[in-house]
């Protein structure tokens, strides 16, 4: 870990800085707070999951995540921006990488966070293997050969772990065997999400806003974590698996997904929570309450329990279109990409990336002429009702002792 040195009084200086954060009894909302004041105008979801895959990076099964959406849209700024709530020992800031540069890099990468802006250097079999090896392992290791004077032989290069691990990338889909091991973090594409963007430059240009935010006190604050307990257990996890949707393949490696968050919550929240025997932070619901508020989307959407509001946006754009167009004619006259893109006030280019994932899900397909011919975006299926992934605190709570302790951290 980036931090050692567990002398009280160096932690105690640590946390007279960090005051302003520790004493909140939401400091994923102080996470929000203080990005909106920097300028940011997304989700606050997006900026609570990315903060806590981030310290997630100081337990032994630190979270994963791809940051998906398309060129221009601000990915690369969430990240940078989150980024530099952690001090710089923290992690490693890669524009892109190579396989072989994840192989033989020789920085220490364990319990720190990896962040790559862009998956294309990454992008093949051997790009592939390694991305899944970081998520899983949390280690790196790679076997190569080598000619001595006595002929070939071969060594093992290891980088060990645990590592927290954020990609950026503008596929909808990465390979499957990649998308069912990290969380799926969308970034907003609409029209309103671009108003409020520019809405905060102007503001920054303007003069009313400067966007200059003292930082130290939340680099203090993961000092200060790192030097403290990095274990926690959850009594109610047994209850949360008992009620957890489980009719995606994926469903397994989303729950522990789920437990790191809550831990993680319990981690940043241990001067209002109780230590165990064995030095371990106690979770409780309000935990459980926080990590469900900005994982409850990201998991639906994953798992396909929930339909993305893009998506269902889309395919109500199309049906109005479709009934403008046809009006009193017999057939229906289903419209094209330009048609759609006008509907929905957004490019073109947006607008076949949200007709990719319609079609990837089901919903729509494509009723061209013949090839050559404008798209005719047709409604192929009906959109389901959204199912709940997570339970509610409420059903939680209302269990009179919530299950058995797990200790996973």
């Amino acid at each position: 870990m980036e931090f050692d040195d567990r002398d009280a009084r160096i932690r105690e200086r640590y946390a007279m800085i960090a005051a302003p954060v520790l004493d909140r009894p939401d400091i994923f909302a102080a996470v929000t707070e203080t990005m909106a004041e920097r300028g940011y105008a997304g989700d606050p979801a997006h900026v609570e999951l990315l903060y806590t895959i981030f310290t997630s990076r100081l337990l032994d099964r630190p979270m994963c995540a791809f940051l998906k959406a398309p060129s221009s849209s601000g990915k690369s700024w969430l990240l940078n921006r989150t980024l530099e709530l952690f001090p710089p020992e923290s992690y490693e800031l890669k524009s892109g990488i190579t396989p072989k540069a994840i192989a033989y890099g020789r920085s220490d990468l364990q319990h720190r966070i990896l962040a790559i802006q862009e998956a294309s250097g990454l992008q093949g079999r051997e790009g592939n293997m390694l991305v899944r090896t970081l998520i899983s392992e949390g280690l790196v290791r790679w076997e190569v050969a080598g000619r001595e004077s006595d002929g070939f032989t071969t060594r093992e290069i290891e980088r060990p772990g645990p590592i927290a691990f954020v990609m950026t990338t503008t596929h909808n889909a990465l390979h499957r065997e990649d998308e069912t091991r990290a969380l799926s973090i969308q970034v907003d594409d609409t029209a309103e999400h671009t108003r409020r963007v520019l809405d905060s430059i102007a503001d920054r240009y303007s003069g009313v806003t400067d966007h200059i935010v003292n930082l130290a006190p939340w680099h203090a604050y993961q000092r200060w974590l790192a030097g403290g307990p990095c274990q926690a257990v959850i009594p109610f996890a047994s209850e949360i698996a008992r009620h957890y949707w489980t009719q995606a393949n994926r469903s397994k490696r989303d729950f522990e997904q789920v437990l790191t968050a809550i831990g993680t919550s319990a981690l940043m929240h241990q001067t209002q929570r109780e230590i165990d025997d064995y030095g371990s932070v106690v979770a409780t619901l309000d935990d459980y309450a926080m990590a469900r508020r900005f994982l409850v989307k990201v998991l639906g959407e994953a798992s396909g329990a929930a339909v993305p509001a893009t998506v269902r946006e889309t395919f109500h754009a199309i049906a109005a279109c479709a009934r403008e167009l046809t009006g009193d004619a017999e057939e229906t006259r289903w419209p094209s990409i330009t048609e759609l893109a006008a509907k929905l006030g957004i490019d073109k280019a947006a607008a076949s990336r949200r007709v990719a994932k319609a079609k990837e899900m089901g919903f729509v397909a494509d009723r061209r002429a013949r090839r050559g011919f404008p798209s005719r975006l047709a409604l192929v299926e009906r959109l389901p009702e959204d199912a709940e992934v997570l339970p509610s605190v409420e059903k939680i709570r209302e269990i009179p002792e919530a299950g058995a302790t797990v200790r996973a951290f």
